[in-house]
């Protein structure tokens, strides 16, 4: 899975509302795998295991903390339909 910082160019090119704020973007995630079966290309992730995430940076740091076996809880918020995005968690086991 490959994330990015929220910027002008991936909030335009993701669609990603301008009342998002904070967050990752995920900019890649292959379908068969963990990750895959909870996110999508697209997805704002906002919170990993508790802890606000404001960039690549932050979520790096919380994700190599994590160990092989562990669930992930994290915030998303994904574009849904329309204007209205759905937000809630998804939950990750780490391979």
């Amino acid at each position: 899975m490959s994330v990015q910082d929220i910027n002008a160019q991936t909030r335009q090119a993701y669609g990603i509302d301008d009342k998002v704020r904070g967050g990752v973007v995920v900019t890649n995630v292959k379908e068969v795998s963990p990750a895959g079966e909870a996110l999508t290309e697209g997805d704002v992730i906002t919170e990993v295991q508790g802890e606000k995430i404001s960039n690549a940076t932050d979520f790096r740091a919380v994700i190599d903390r994590l160990h092989s076996g562990e669930t992930i809880r994290m915030y998303v918020v994904s574009a849904g339909r329309g204007n209205n995005p759905i937000q809630g968690y998804r939950f990750i086991k780490v391979p």
